[in-house]
């Protein structure tokens, strides 16, 4: 329930960010260190029924054993509520979360994700190369493409080589995954 809830409102909220950035985020938005830290936030460690070992050992504060009473919560105010409560209590802890991701990892830099996607899944970087610049010199208009070896992973147009590469990288973004080279 809590995947589904951070996915669909992942994908609201950043309507034009390729899949694979969108599945990153909601990674680090459902990771046992962030829902444990909203669970241990919220005191759901002082609630546990726990063993006299478990106690001993620390369960209250284990970032695991919060993260999955956290999901429990979720799940049970799903099932005694529906899923918009559930969804709504949820949001309510997570939307934080989410602006610190989005102001520690800005989603605007294609550019930067793509180089990261492309080097860690292949072992390239990506050439960003100037296809056709019109206009007049004081607005000028470009089009650029982006290959990663000798294939074109997309293009891009802009008034500014920049902008003609960021759209060029989104559009790759969009259309990631590419066959790995042989």
């Amino acid at each position: 329930m809590v995947g589904l809830v951070i996915s669909r409102y992942l994908y609201d909220r950043f309507p034009e960010t390729p899949e694979g950035e969108l599945t990153s985020m909601r990674a680090a938005l459902v990771r046992a260190q962030t829902l444990g830290r909203i669970a241990r936030d919220l005191g759901l460690g002082d609630l546990l029924y726990l063993s006299r070992g478990e106690e001993e050992a620390g369960g209250r504060v284990r970032r695991r054993l919060l993260a999955q009473t956290l999901e429990a919560v979720v799940g049970a105010l799903y099932l005694d509520q529906g899923p918009s409560v559930a969804g709504d209590f949820l949001l309510r802890y997570m939307k934080p979360e989410v602006d610190r991701l989005e102001r520690d990892h800005p989603i605007t830099d294609a550019k930067t994700y793509l180089q990261e996607l492309t080097q860690a899944e292949q072992g390239l970087r990506p050439v960003y190369d100037v296809l056709s610049t019109t206009g007049p010199g004081h607005r000028p208009h470009f089009v650029v493409a982006v290959k990663l070896g000798d294939r074109v992973l997309g293009t891009g147009e802009g008034s500014q080589k920049q902008e003609a590469e960021q759209a060029a990288a989104r559009q790759a973004l969009k259309n990631w995954p590419v066959a790995p080279r042989h």
